[in-house]
């Protein structure tokens, strides 16, 4: 009795390679993140304690943890200040105050302080009022930090591989 051929592609093989990286693609493509910390400091219902993400990789390696990071960190608030003051009393529109210029603004009880550029100016003048409305700040948050330091990470990494012509992989 002879055996047949194995040409490679039976039925387990082929099986398994159908399959391949069902459960990554499929399951553990996405995750759901909270910040227990936003979570004590502003209750419950708070829109920015909870993150559903893409992993975008196989889930725990270190490029999804980054992009872990980097989700927590994109959802959290950001800081941005409305100011109506009545024009020609503290300040004056134009003398005082103008559209590009830096700005401080302290609150809670000047615990904190907010310092940033006047990107919006409007005003309203009638017979009985002169306010002046400024919007500080942009409204957009920052990068991560952690995105900065991957990104220089990576890049250092990159140029070692150049430097000792390191193959490829």
């Amino acid at each position: 009795m002879s055996v047949p051929p194995d040409f490679g592609w039976g039925a387990p093989t082929f099986a398994l390679s159908i399959l391949d990286g069902f459960m990554n693609d499929s399951f553990l493509a996405f995750q759901m993140l909270q910040h227990y910390g936003r979570r004590d400091a502003s209750g419950p219902y708070h829109p920015a304690i909870e993150r559903f993400t893409a992993t975008g990789s196989a889930p725990y390696n270190i490029e999804a943890l980054f992009q872990f990071i980097i989700a927590i960190w994109d959802s959290r608030g950001y800081t941005s200040a409305i100011a109506t003051f009545r024009n020609g009393e503290v300040y004056t529109l134009g003398q005082d105050a103008f559209l590009g210029m830096l700005m401080s603004v302290f609150y809670m009880n000047r615990t904190k302080v907010l310092t940033d550029y006047i990107e919006n100016i409007s005003w309203t003048y009638s017979p009985t009022k002169r306010d002046v409305v400024m919007q500080i700040g942009d409204g957009q948050a920052e990068e991560a930090p952690i995105a900065r330091i991957q990104a220089l990470v990576t890049g250092a990494m990159e140029s070692y591989n150049v430097l000792t012509l390191a193959p490829q992989s």
